[in-house]
């Protein structure tokens, strides 16, 4: 058996390399396109989305600085979150909620008049004071403030950790801030599964040579890495086999 040469060899070196740096740049180029076009689609969908006056969130790559202000800001949110991590395990923030809406007070309940000698009773009292258990009045503006957190468990469920406030537009002052209590939020969704992991893979095949009919097995390993680089490699074996010939291959695929 007669062993191919050094500069063979190293031709052979030189073509492979060059085959694997070609195969790199064109699946580089082709992830790059892909990300263009995808972020040419989302921003005609906010764009239109904006115009319908649809709301539009804002992703960033990294909530927790956002959570951790929110937290930081709403002791009621901080303990709604602490009760979820203590009961779900590897609970984690995944979206985070922030909306309010401002609007005037179209009537108040009517409200009588405190006892005569009490509080707030007499010539010189306000209209406020007059009616003591009123913080409102028809024409003032009510702000209602959401934050809320989605949260995501360890074996895929879906839970909510958020507050509801009511703040006086005229001076700020908050007239209440209650944590979510028996919120019910139904979604549609598939019961998580477990990801099927590639493993062994067989193929079948025929070709013709010179020597007539072949039939023809593949065989590949299940993926694992390229030390450093972190490429999928797969090994694998081909046996063909004819009336009058027989072959066997052997070697790896990687992905750049």
């Amino acid at each position: 058996m007669t062993w191919p040469s050094t500069p063979s060899l190293v031709l052979a070196g030189l073509a492979a390399g060059a085959v694997a740096f070609a195969v790199a740049s064109c699946n580089s180029a082709r992830q790059a396109r892909a990300e263009a076009e995808a972020a040419k689609a989302l921003a005609a969908e906010q764009a239109k989305a904006a115009a319908a006056g649809v709301p539009v969130v804002e992703q960033v790559p990294d909530l927790r600085d956002f959570a951790a202000k929110l937290l930081a800001e709403n002791a009621d949110l901080k303990a709604s979150l602490d009760r979820a991590e203590k009961a779900i395990p590897g609970v984690k923030v995944v979206t985070v909620y922030k909306a309010a809406v401002e609007g005037a007070v179209n009537s108040v309940p009517p409200v009588s008049p405190p006892p005569a000698g009490t509080a707030g009773a007499g010539a010189g009292a306000s209209p406020s004071s007059a009616s003591a258990p009123c913080v409102l009045f028809a024409g003032d503006k009510l702000k209602l403030e959401l934050e809320a957190l989605s949260l995501q468990g360890a074996a895929g469920g879906h839970y909510l950790a958020g507050t509801m406030a009511a703040y006086r537009s005229a001076d700020g002052a908050l007239l209440l801030r209650q944590p979510f209590q028996g919120v019910n939020v139904q979604a549609e969704e598939a019961i998580p599964k477990p990801a099927k992991l590639p493993g062994w893979a067989i193929g079948l095949g025929a070709g013709i040579s010179g020597r007539g009919a072949l039939a023809a097995a593949l065989l590949q390993t299940p993926p694992t890495h390229v030390p450093l680089l972190g490429w999928p490699l797969r090994g694998w074996a081909v046996v063909a086999g004819g009336a009058s010939q027989g072959l066997v291959l052997g070697g790896a695929s990687v992905e750049p």
